[in-house]
């Protein structure tokens, strides 16, 4: 398992059109240092983002800001394949592109920059247009480097987030999470409490007196609502912190193990060459790519 971002090396904009998984796999709990728009053609399963859980229906789309930290839990079977379609896009070259669209540059700067905003809209509705989008960009024969068709992909970006601001204009008020039904979870209750809690010692017994649950009920519930253990997702967000404070800070290795939450930097090191690719000075070496 890697918890490493994506990086957008060679381009400002990485698509993935109408990927089919027809085979299980485990997600896991990550983050991006861009932009990230995920579109559900075909699926069941759940998505986590902002401590909050999401059943996954088909015509869904997911943004990711950058360094948010959320995981994808596909429930895939034979008969029921997970399709979907995903866009890496740079924040600062987003911005630029919609300078000629003052509205939607507007609200989609609002959208992604707004600490814990909304994170799914409904498209249902605008699927056989997207379709039709993304056909057009299938169907050329030109490779993306080439300027028409990295025109072509940049046109597409700007109508599908078009989409997305009708889809939250159908609904009043705008911006809420109203525009998916959800069920709030057990699952939320712990990741939030985790929130507040990470850079502590972890002590499941105390989790499970705070929210008024029993550690087996908590551990189990955990699972099947987001697909993954608690200890996964408490590992991800040290590392996210560890990360933020390798970037933001001068933060020795020691203290910054001490702030995640653990009390053994060697521990610490190992845990994080092995879920990140480097060791924590190599990471803040290269700025954290």
């Amino acid at each position: 398992m890697r918890l490493s971002p994506v990086m957008l090396h060679s381009s400002d904009m990485q698509w993935t059109i109408k990927r089919i998984t027809e085979q299980p796999f485990a997600g896991y709990y990550h983050w991006h240092s861009c932009y990230e728009l995920l579109l559900v053609h075909q699926g069941q399963g759940s998505v986590v983002v902002n401590q909050k859980r999401y059943e996954m229906e088909q015509g869904m789309l997911f943004l990711f800001r950058p360094f948010e930290l959320h995981r994808v839990h596909a429930q895939i079977t034979p008969e029921h394949p997970y399709v979907r379609s995903i866009i890496y896009v740079d924040p600062n070259r987003l911005e630029q592109k919609l300078r000629d669209f003052p509205l939607l540059r507007r609200f989609v700067t609002k959208l992604f920059q707004t600490q814990n905003g909304q994170s799914s809209f409904s498209l249902s509705a605008y699927l056989p247009m997207i379709d039709s989008l993304f056909a057009m960009l299938l169907g050329n024969p030109a490779s993306f480097s080439t300027l028409q068709h990295e025109e072509d992909a940049w046109l597409c970006l700007v109508q599908l987030l078009r989409m997305v601001q009708a889809a939250d204009q159908d609904h009043e008020g705008g911006t809420s999470d109203r525009s998916i039904k959800r069920i709030k979870k057990d699952s939320e209750r712990i990741m939030k409490w985790m929130e507040e809690h990470y850079q502590e010692p972890f002590d499941l017994g105390v989790l499970a007196k705070e929210i008024h649950l029993s550690k087996s009920h908590l551990s189990r519930v955990f699972k099947q609502e987001t697909g993954s253990s608690i200890s996964s997702y408490l590992l991800a967000r040290r590392l996210k912190e560890a990360c933020r404070l390798l970037e933001a800070s001068e933060c020795s290795v020691e203290e910054i193990t001490r702030r995640v939450g653990l009390t053994n930097a060697s521990y610490f090191i190992q845990t994080f060459k092995k879920h990140i690719g480097v060791t924590p000075f190599q990471y803040r070496k290269k700025g954290g790519r």
